[in-house]
């Protein structure tokens, strides 16, 4: 296999020149044609995820104030962002794998030719020929999988970034520190409890007037 490449110079060249364009070129295209897709898809995720969980966990709220329609209509903009931002992620996957198949192909086709006028010069045979051109063909399945691994990997590193925000945020309140933070005592004795209305309903009909509790 190195014997056909060394004899074959500008095919080695050829192949290399191929395997630079996919592995190099094709995948910076891809993220270029996704843009802040793949970073943006996991914020919007999860922005659908929280509207969702709001929406069914205060249903009945939100029906009894009349705030339903606002809440589907968010539920309802978020989807459209999701379902925006992974198309968007799609066409950018399938334009890195549709350049990565259209240079192996081209490249193959140059070996192949470069190959075929070796063999008609005299300066290879039918079984190097053979070996070429399926060496070129296998070494693009190793640089196939770059395409998909660079968007997925701007996806990975904006996780990544969210993950190490919420870590690295200081507590919103400090134990033990702060006017207040220590708790009160409990009153040793009768506890005096008043009412801003004099009587209020409590389930089951009673009335609930002011007056003294004991704990």
């Amino acid at each position: 296999m190195t014997a056909c490449l060394v004899i074959l110079a500008p095919t080695g060249g050829v192949l290399a020149l191929g395997l630079l364009v996919a592995g190099a070129a094709v995948p910076a295209l891809a993220v270029a044609a996704s843009g802040r897709a793949a970073r943006a898809t996991a914020p919007a995720r999860g922005e659908l995820g929280t509207t969702l969980t709001d929406l069914l966990s205060g249903a009945a709220e939100l029906r009894a104030f009349g705030a339903q329609d606002a809440a589907l209509a968010a539920a309802e903009a978020a989807d459209r962002k999701l379902t925006a931002l992974a198309r968007r992620s799609a066409v950018a996957a399938g334009l890195g794998g549709g350049l990565t198949t259209a240079v192996a192909g081209v490249t193959l086709w140059g070996v192949l030719v470069l190959g075929v006028a070796a063999v008609a010069d005299g300066a290879l045979t039918r079984v190097p020929l053979a070996v070429v051109t399926l060496t070129a063909l296998a070494a693009f399945e190793a640089v196939t999988a770059l395409p998909a691994a660079a968007l997925q990997l701007g996806a990975a590193r904006a996780s990544a970034t969210r993950i190490a925000t919420v870590l690295d945020a200081p507590d919103p309140v400090a134990e033990g520190s702060g006017r207040g933070a220590e708790p009160r005592p409990l009153p040793a004795g009768a506890v005096d409890v008043r009412f801003a209305r004099r009587a209020g309903a409590v389930p089951g009909g009673r009335a609930a007037r002011a007056g003294r509790a004991r704990p």
